[in-house]
This record gives structure tokens, sequence and C-alpha cells, in this order.
């Protein structure tokens, strides 16, 4: 079931996040429009997801850790039994790196909140995005990069399903789409300073 729920993830992640590139009914956008059209449901869906699942798991993994067999905790042991055992006693390093990511998040929902207030004209709120993507990366490599150096000695790597899909393919849009945003933010930039140039002019 739960290597099932996680294929459902990647898919859902995945499916929903490119589908501007390739949906034929939006074939009359723009390349830009194409891609904020990528960039704004993969930040929502990345927020929603630290202030949920990674929320939950820092402020009660103690009791999480005791919970396998519990329906409430299902949602984290899908991910924990198998796809990364250093969830179920996290040291201090995975529960920072945790937290930095709640803390990104909320930062980044008051920027996509500003930005849409703002119509995307404020270039400070795609600032704050970008910002977040930039922290946002570091932290990603740092995850699979110290699973990597440790021999993957905390995920099953007999299993394709354990080790693809769960540990590595569940969490690839962040090694990905944060790439992505800087170069959304980096065009978003120059057409919001060049509005802003036409309009003092």
């Amino acid at each position: 079931m739960a290597q099932v729920m996680n294929s459902h993830t990647v898919i859902a992640y995945y499916g929903g996040i490119f589908a501007a590139m390739f949906l034929p009914s939006l074939r009359k956008w723009t390349s830009y429009e194409r891609l904020q059209g990528v960039i704004l449901p993969f930040l929502v869906m990345s927020y929603i997801v630290q202030l949920t699942w990674e929320l939950g798991f820092v402020l009660l993994n103690e009791q999480i850790a005791k919970a396998k067999n519990e329906s409430w905790a299902y949602s984290w042991w899908s991910y924990l039994d198998g796809g990364d055992y250093r969830y179920l006693n996290p040291e201090p390093p995975i529960l920072t790196m945790e937290m930095l990511g709640i803390t990104n998040a909320v930062v980044g929902v008051i920027g996509l909140i500003w930005l849409y207030r703002s119509k995307f004209l404020d270039y400070r709120a795609t600032l704050v995005i970008m910002g977040v993507e930039a922290i946002q990366i570091p932290l990603t490599w740092y995850y699979y990069l110290s699973e990597a150096l440790g021999g993957f000695s905390h995920v099953n790597t007999a299993s394709f399903m354990d080790f693809g899909v769960t540990f590595f393919l569940v969490n690839s849009p962040w090694l990905i789409v944060p790439w992505m945003v800087l170069y959304w933010g980096n065009q978003t930039l120059k057409r919001q300073f060049s509005l802003a140039a036409t309009t003092r002019a």
C-alpha cells in the first residue's frame, strides 16, 4: 500500500507541476507563461508539503516512531519504512534541515501572497520567492548527499520501489524545479523592471 501511495505521489507531483508544458489546450501560451504555469503549482505544492507533512513530523516525530500501526501516522510511515530510516530516530541535522524547510515555506507563502496581491508587479515579492528557493537548493542536496556519502545505509537499496521511488523520486522535484524558479524569477524581474521604467517614462 505504501508503494502504491508513493507511486501516486510521484505521478501527482510531476503531472501537476509540469502539466503546463505539455497540455495541448495551452498551446497558445508563451514559453514564459508555460514556465510560470510550472512554477506556481510547484510553489503551492512545496509549501503545503512543508507546512503539513514536515511540520507534523517535527512536532510529532517521537509519537510517530511509536505509532507504526496507527492510521494517523501512516502518511509518515509510508515514507519512513524503507524510504529513509533516518526519520525514525532523527538526529539534529535532519531536524534542523526540516525546520529550515518549514521556515522557508512560511517566508515563501508570504512572498507568494505578496506577489499575487501586487498582480505580479512587485519585484520585492519575486526576490523573496527566489531567495526561498536559493536556500531550498542546498537543503535538498544536503539531504541526498549526506545519505549517499554514508553508503545509503538508511535506505532499502534492495528494493527499486523503496530506493528509486520513495527515496529518490518522491523528493526529486526539489532537485529540479528550484533551478527553474530562479530562471523564472530572473525573467520576471526583467519584466517588472521594464514595466516600471516604462511607467516612470
